[in-house]
């Protein structure tokens, strides 16, 4: 039986390959991004005549023409979807930050999946689970315990709540913090050239830097309502989380041994000595493993060909 062929747009970090690995002897998948170097285009805009686009729509669709009828499976980022506005065949647009507000008007030409279930009630998207871009590679390790508390990621306003946290902790407990630099346009250009070297946290090294401490702080923005991928990375690897989200709670994975809610950081030494004292309940295969990207990729694609 020939394999039906996926094409990922704008999977660009380093787990996406992961997650497109995942899939790979069950369809034939390629990955396309368009070079970084057309943003340059840019400075050629005259009177709201947009040159850029113009060369990229030519060289993606070129790179389209070369496959017969393939799933089209694209990041929530306004350039490609903006792109493939009027291409015929199946379009998935699969929403993987929230703060990336795609139109309801999409829904006309685009099957739109999101993780979050608020935004899907409100708009009529379609659920998935926020799947675990590192589940083989978590599986497949062990990671030294060298902390307490770790919490790696961009600040989008969760500072204030991590320096309360650490300082209610009074030096009982041992802690890793890193903050990672917002790029602004340029430097994300500048990041995403072949030949010059940037200083990046590789997916990895993020994980087994993260995984290194027995409980891992899940701190999401406003508005956040499902499960992050912070959260089945942590679980997965058997390490205790907390986060100030209220909903995960009522959430399929919610042990109270593993999971604790904390609405903000202050004055929590005593529930945080109780719940840290608790042993870890290990999860049953069959659940965690419907947050591979395996699973829901594959469920995403199978439903849609169907």
């Amino acid at each position: 039986m020939t394999k039906k062929e996926v094409v990922f747009l704008g999977f660009t970090k380093d787990y996406h390959k992961m997650e497109c690995d995942s899939v790979s002897d069950l369809y034939n998948t390629t990955i396309i991004n368009i070079p970084a170097f057309f943003k340059l285009f840019k400075i050629f805009n005259i009177f709201g005549f947009n040159i850029k686009n113009i060369f990229e729509k030519k060289w993606l669709y070129n790179k389209l023409n070369s496959f017969k009828c393939p799933i089209v499976l694209m990041m929530d980022n306004d350039r490609y979807i903006n792109i493939m506005k009027g291409r015929e065949g199946l379009k998935i647009i699969l929403i993987r930050d929230i703060d990336n507000k795609v139109s309801k008007s999409l829904l006309d030409e685009f099957s739109i999946y999101s993780f979050d279930s608020f935004e899907c009630e409100k708009l009529g998207y379609k659920k998935y689970k926020q799947y675990n871009s590192g589940y083989n590679y978590i599986v497949n390790s062990s990671f030294k315990l060298k902390y307490d508390f770790s919490f790696i990621g961009r600040n989008k306003g969760r500072e204030k709540y991590l320096n309360d946290f650490f300082i209610s902790l009074d030096g009982s407990y041992k802690y890793d913090k890193l903050i990672i630099e917002e790029l602004s346009y340029f430097k994300s250009i500048i990041s995403s050239i072949p030949f010059i070297k940037q200083k990046k946290l590789a997916y990895k090294d993020y994980l087994d830097r993260i995984l290194s401490a027995k409980c891992i702080l899940d701190i999401v923005q406003d508005g956040q309502t499902s499960e992050t991928m912070r959260l089945t990375e942590s679980l997965l690897a058997n390490r205790k989380v907390i986060t100030n989200n209220k909903r995960i709670l009522d959430h399929e994975l919610y042990n109270k041994n593993n999971i604790l809610y904390l609405r903000e950081g202050k004055n929590i030494k005593n529930k945080i000595n109780e719940f840290m004292e608790s042993d870890f309940i290990c999860y049953d295969t069959d659940i965690i493993l419907k947050y591979s990207p395996r699973y829901v990729l594959s469920s995403i694609i199978e439903s849609e060909i169907q």
